[in-house]
């Protein structure tokens, strides 16, 4: 097998360590100790076989094993030399941890999402560094405003950092059994606030001024498939259990004339109108401009958010089941 074929097969021990979600100095281990099986390149680099990594990954599947991420660092420069060497230093001080370099603050936008760094280290100048604290990230440094000597690599400041543990909005609910469900808990409540921030400003811009996000939301199911629905069929869908929340956004969607209602049998059903179909094509069109595009999903990704999703309609059915365990309470 030629040397093009084999590296194709294989991975760096960075790209291991991520995968399997250990530190770069545990993959390290585990290539001396054998449990990952790797070849130097000429000049001295190791190469992990792809087909090791897997087989550690059944293994931790079958076991139920959960793969907790190691401590993160992103770092985000512009420059690719004092990037990479940036990188490097910082592997030395902090062998335990994964560090990551990007280029361009969108995608390390992405890195947050995907590795939830707790330490983000910047040079450019204009990049909102209450931004990355938004997305999870304990400690960020803007090295273009601060010399990075005084802060980055200080091992009070990293020690303060790693000791900050999981990052959660109440650490007094944190179970030791599962701190991933606190996470995922302050992710969803940052994660819920971005996803109506966003819906009310995209309605705004197709036109559909003052809204709540409930209103927005509302308009959009009442538009889905083009048929018409009952409050209750409304409620059911969106798992709203106030209906008079969904009844006062109907009314105030009948005002402004985008959703109509009319009366079958014993039963009101309600329909987008020409007018509303016209505000809800053009919020189609500035989603597709302004969130789909700068997504830039690949098929890998895609089949990552169709997890995530998959996992919210789970999580929203223990949420649910918990709920009634607490009422009878």
């Amino acid at each position: 097998m030629t040397t093009d074929a084999l590296s194709a097969q294989t991975c760096s021990t960075r790209e291991a360590a991520r995968l399997l979600g250990i530190s770069v100095r545990t993959a390290q281990l585990w290539v001396e100790d054998g449990r990952l099986q790797a070849w130097k390149t000429p000049g001295g680099h190791r190469r992990i076989l792809m087909g090791s990594v897997g087989r550690l990954l059944d293994e931790q599947q079958r076991a139920g094993m959960t793969r907790h991420a190691p401590f993160g660092v992103l770092v985000l420069r512009e420059n690719p030399q004092e990037r990479q060497a940036l990188q490097r230093r910082l592997e030395e001080v902090l062998s335990d941890c994964v560090v990551v370099g990007v280029g361009d603050g969108f995608e390390g936008l992405i890195r947050m999402g995907e590795m939830a760094p707790k330490v983000l280290i910047t040079d450019l100048s204009d990049y909102r560094l209450d931004v990355a604290t938004r997305c999870g990230v304990d400690v960020a440094v803007n090295t273009a405003q601060r010399p990075l000597k005084d802060a980055a690599l200080d091992d009070e400041f990293i020690k303060a950092a790693k000791a900050r543990g999981p990052i959660v909005s109440s650490a007094h609910l944190v179970s030791d059994r599962s701190a991933e469900m606190s996470e995922f808990e302050f992710g969803l409540i940052v994660a819920g606030n971005a996803f109506h921030r966003w819906v009310v400003h995209c309605m705004a811009a197709a036109g559909l001024k003052d809204l709540t996000p409930l209103d927005v939301v509302v308009l959009h199911h009442v538009s889905h498939r083009a048929r018409d629905k009952r409050l209750a069929d409304i409620c059911f869908i969106m798992n709203v259990e106030d209906t008079h929340l969904v009844n006062y956004a109907l009314k105030k969607l009948q005002t402004l004339g985008v959703v109509a209602a009319q009366k079958n049998g014993k039963d009101v059903t309600y329909a987008a109108t020409e007018l509303g179909r016209g505000h809800v094509q053009r919020y189609r069109e500035i989603r597709e401009s302004c969130l789909i595009d700068a997504l830039k999903a690949d098929d890998a990704l895609n089949r990552d958010i169709g997890e995530l999703a998959r996992l919210l309609r789970v999580l929203s059915g223990m949420y649910d089941q918990a709920a009634r365990s607490a009422a009878s309470l």
